[in-house]
C-alpha cells in the first residue's frame, strides 16, 4: 500500500506495522498492558502494575507501601526497601530476603488466560506474525496465548529461537526462574555492565526493526538507553526496511488521532482489544494484497523462466517487447531476475546462432547492441552479481569479432565506438575490474582499449 496525499497519521500507522510484518522484523514490546487488558476487564484475577506488584509483596510481609513510596523513589529502591525491611521482620540475610521477594514475586505473577482470551489474542498475534517479542513482564501469559509457537527466553539466553518458534525475550527475568527476575537496582545496574549482552543486542535489535510497545510505558532505565542507542550510537541516515518505534498507550479519553513524542509515534487507546482487532484486519488485508502480488510473480516467473519460441523471438525482433521485459525488471527487482536473465541468455543465443552462419556479420551487431541496451537500462553498479556476470561474458564473446579488419565485424565495431563511449565512469570500471589480469576476458580488455583510443584521440582534437 503507497501512501498518498489523502493518507492519515493512522493509516500510515496501521500500513508500516503490516509492512514491518510481510517483511519480517517487527518486534513486539510487551509491558503490564497486556495481562490487565486480559484478566482485568472480565472481574477475574488482577493482573499487576509494577507498582501495584510491589505494594501486594508489601502486604505480604506485613510492611506498609506507602511507607516506601516517598516522593522521587524508584521502584528498583522501593524494591531493596523492601528487602531491607523483610530480612528485619524474617532475621535473614539480604541476600536471603532477596530470594525471598523474588519468589513472591514469581507466587504473585502466576496468570493464566483461559480458553476464550488466549484464542482472542492468539488471533491477533497469528497476524502481526512477529518476529520477536520482548517483555518486561514476569509472567508467562504471552507464552499461553502463542501456545505451541512462543519460546521463552530470561536474560540468561540469547535472542534465537529454533525454525518456526517466536522467542519471547523476558528482559526482565520471568517467574519459572525466580533468581533472573531483575528488581532491585543492584539487579539494573549488572545491565550497564560494559559488553553486557543485552544492553548491546537491544539496541541493534530495535534500529533493525520496526517496534510496536503494547502496555508499555517507557520509564525503565535500560530500555531507554536502547532507544537512544539505536538512533545516536548505532545511527544510519537511510535504511531499506521498515523501521522506527510505535507505541500503544492506555488512556481513559484516548486522542483521536496519533502524535509523535521524541521521535515515537505514539496512539492512545482505552480498549486494547478493539485496536488490536482493527490491526489484525487490516495487517491480513495488506498481506492478502501481498499473496496476490506473490501469485502474480509466481505466473509471470514461471512464463518467462520457461519462455515460448514466439517470447524468444519477440524479444529479439521486437523493441516493444524488450522494452516491455526491462518494465518487469524495474517493477519487480530480485523477484523477476530469473525470468529476466533467462529471456534474456535465450534470446542472445538465438542472435548468436545466425551470427555464426555465413555473412552472419549483422547478427553481431544486433547482438552488441542489445547488450549495450540492457548495460544501458540496468544500474550496473548495483545489479546482481550474476546478471553482471552474464553481460560480461556478453562483451567478451562479441569482442573477439570487432575490428576494422578483413574478416571482422565493422558494423559492431562502430557500434561499440558510438555508444561504448557513453557508458557511465562505474560501468566502465567495473567493466575493467573484471577485464584486469583475467586471461578469460582478453576480448573484453581489447574492447576497453578501443574505448580509451577513442577518448584519447577526443582529447588530442581539443
Amino acid at each position: 500500500m503507497k501512501t498518498d496525499e489523502s493518507e492519515t497519521l493512522e493509516d500510515s500507522m496501521f500500513r508500516r506495522i503490516a509492512e514491518s510484518s510481510i517483511y519480517g522484523n517487527l518486534v513486539l514490546f510487551v509491558g503490564a498492558g497486556l495481562p490487565m487488558a486480559i484478566f482485568n476487564s472480565d472481574g477475574g484475577k488482577v493482573a499487576l502494575s509494577w507498582g501495584a506488584l510491589l505494594s501486594k509483596c508489601a502486604k505480604e510481609y506485613g510492611i506498609s507501601f506507602r511507607k516506601l513510596q516517598t516522593p522521587g523513589t524508584s521502584y528498583p529502591e522501593i524494591a531493596e526497601k523492601l528487602i531491607k525491611l523483610i530480612a528485619q521482620k524474617k532475621k535473614v540475610t539480604i541476600s536471603e530476603a532477596t530470594v525471598r521477594l523474588k519468589q513472591t514475586i514469581s507466587d504473585l505473577t502466576s496468570l493464566y488466560p483461559d480458553k476464550a482470551a488466549r484464542e482472542q489474542y492468539r488471533e491477533y498475534f497469528d497476524a502481526l506474525k512477529p518476529n520477536l517479542i520482548i517483555t518486561t513482564n514476569y509472567d508467562t501469559v504471552v507464552e499461553s496465548i502463542l501456545t505451541g509457537k512462543g519460546h521463552s527466553l530470561s536474560p540468561e539466553n540469547d535472542l534465537t529461537a529454533p525454525a518456526n518458534l517466536i522467542p519471547v525475550y523476558h528482559l526482565h527475568g520471568i517467574r519459572t526462574n525466580p533468581d533472573s527476575i531483575v528488581i532491585t537496582q543492584e539487579d539494573y545496574v549488572k545491565l550497564f555492565r560494559p559488553n553486557e549482552y543485552r544492553q548491546q543486542k537491544l539496541p541493534l535489535t530495535i534500529k533493525e526493526s520496526l517496534v510496536l510497545l503494547i502496555g508499555y510505558s517507557l520509564g525503565d532505565f535500560n530500555v531507554m538507553t536502547a532507544l537512544d542507542w539505536s538512533r545516536n550510537v548505532f545511527s544510519k541516515k537511510k535504511a531499506g526496511y521498515p523501521n522506527g518505534v510505535i507505541q500503544f498507550v492506555y488512556e481513559k479519553k484516548p486522542k483521536e488521532e496519533p502524535y509523535y513524542e521524541n521521535d515515537i509515534l505514539i496512539y492512545e487507546f482505552n480498549e486494547l482489544g478493539e485496536l488490536l482487532g482493527e490491526l489484525r484486519d487490516f495487517v491480513l488485508s495488506q498481506r492478502g494484497i501481498d499473496d496476490s502480488m506473490s501469485m502474480l510473480l509466481r505466473r509471470i516467473e514461471k512464463r518467462y523462466l520457461i519462455p515460448s519460441n514466439q517470447l524468444v523471438k519477440d524479444f529479439v525482433n521486437k523493441q516493444s517487447t524488450r522494452e516491455a521485459v526491462y518494465k518487469k525488471f524495474d517493477k519487480y527487482g530480485n523477484n523477476f531476475i530469473n525470468g529476466f536473465m533467462e529471456v534474456v541468455s535465450r534470446g542472445l543465443d538465438e542472435i548468436w546462432k545466425k551470427a555464426r552462419e555465413k555473412n552472419g556479420f549483422p547478427f553481431y551487431d544486433k547482438y552488441l547492441r542489445i547488450l549495450l541496451e540492457i548495460i544501458e537500462h540496468i544500474d550496473f553498479k548495483n545489479a546482481p552479481p550474476a546478471l553482471i556476470q552474464m553481460l560480461s561474458f556478453g562483451l567478451e564473446r562479441v569482442g573477439y569479432y570487432i575490428g576494422l579488419d578483413s574478416g571482422d565485424a565493422h558494423a559492431a565495431y562502430r557500434t561499440w565506438l558510438g555508444r561504448g563511449i557513453n557508458l557511465n565512469e562505474e560501468t566502465i570500471k567495473e567493466l575493467r575490474n573484471i577485464s584486469r589480469d583475467n586471461t578469460s576476458y582478453a576480448n573484453l580488455a581489447k574492447m576497453l582499449r578501443i574505448l580509451d583510443a577513442r577518448i584519447q584521440k577526443r582529447m588530442n582534437a581539443k
